[in-house]
């Protein structure tokens, strides 16, 4: 590895047979000094950035010290180029959940699946109670994710597929006449809110006229909403 100095900063750089070629090749990284310590990180990014190119040809590099917050931030990064918009936010959404239920610098070649398998129950039975349901959608989008670690070399196996989650009993004998709202309760609701929060009973409101889910609503753009032949439409087409 060598440097050289860029103004007040400092380029590190490091030289590879490219396995495609049989060329050397250079890869670099730019840091804000040149310190001992900040030379090792240059190092081990410098060998990261080297391990992933050769790992794209042969599959027999495995990329240490990949942090999960900074494989969530990739996935994502990667998935927005592919994905509507609503599917997106709801994955950031999710990503934040994620964070805060696994120490975003986890390494991932360390995270079993016995770990994801008690985190995903923390959430059902935890502070958050969140449904069966809910959290099965995570164990999906953690399974899309660690495929991804998988693809790029950064596990040898995705963990999720030995995840067993205890899921919640469904609770039966539920009446459906208790999810809905009376007419004189909803205008109760809507007298409330609209004189403490205009924005959220402007939406409660539309949610009661039109029948549209939250998901559904909340994913909306202006241009989804539109007037044809005297008549007002809207195009509901993704989800939150």
């Amino acid at each position: 590895m060598w440097k050289q100095q860029r103004d007040k900063k400092y380029r590190f750089f490091e030289q590879y047979k490219d396995p495609l070629t049989n060329k050397q090749k250079t890869v670099s990284v730019t840091m804000n000094d040149d310190k001992k310590k900040t030379a090792k990180q240059a190092q081990i990014i410098l060998n990261n950035k080297i391990n992933k190119i050769i790992s794209q040809v042969k599959r027999t590099t495995l990329i240490h010290n990949v942090t999960f917050e900074s494989l969530l931030t990739e996935y994502l990064d990667n998935e927005k180029k592919r994905v509507r918009r609503s599917t997106y936010y709801n994955h950031m959404t999710m990503k934040r959940t994620l964070l805060s239920m696994l120490p975003p610098d986890s390494l991932v070649e360390n995270i079993t699946s016995l770990v994801i398998s008690q985190k995903l129950e923390e959430l059902m039975y935890g502070d958050r109670k969140l449904s069966s349901g809910y959290v099965s959608k995570f164990k999906y989008f953690l399974h899309s994710i660690f495929d991804y670690a998988v693809e790029h070399s950064y596990i040898k196996s995705n963990p999720l597929n030995d995840v067993k989650i205890n899921y919640k009993s469904p609770i039966s004998g539920q009446q459906i006449q208790n999810k809905f709202l009376e007419e004189s309760e909803m205008k109760a609701l809507l007298d409330y809110t609209y004189k403490r929060n205009k924005n959220y009973a402007q939406l409660f409101e539309w949610l009661y006229l039109t029948g549209s889910r939250i998901g559904e609503a909340t994913a909306l753009n202006f241009d989804d909403v539109y007037k044809k032949d005297e008549r007002w439409f809207v195009n509901i087409d993704g989800t939150l």
